[in-house]
């Protein structure tokens, strides 16, 4: 409201993108970090140990990353999360 007052109409808008983007990047990194928890845990036997698997030449939980990306895919596909009617 504050950038249409003053007649920067264009400023509101790289400010929401600026948000989106944030607001993207903090849920992937969420997601990575989860992933690392969940490798650790598959090196503790407390899930299932092909969690624990790296990457042989990046050294990045490869198995839990992935597991991760499709638990969340089919979150958003079948569960109606945040539906306004």
């Amino acid at each position: 409201m504050a950038f249409l007052k003053i007649g920067w109409s264009w400023a509101s808008n790289i400010v929401g993108a600026g948000a989106s983007l944030g607001i993207v990047a903090s849920l992937l990194v969420a997601m990575l970090g989860q992933a690392r928890y969940l490798c650790v845990m598959g090196r503790a036997r407390l899930v299932p140990s092909w969690l624990a698997k790296v990457h042989p030449s990046t050294g990045t939980p490869l198995n839990a990353t992935i597991f991760l990306g499709k638990q969340i895919v089919c979150h958003q596909i079948f569960l109606k999360i945040f539906t306004y009617e």
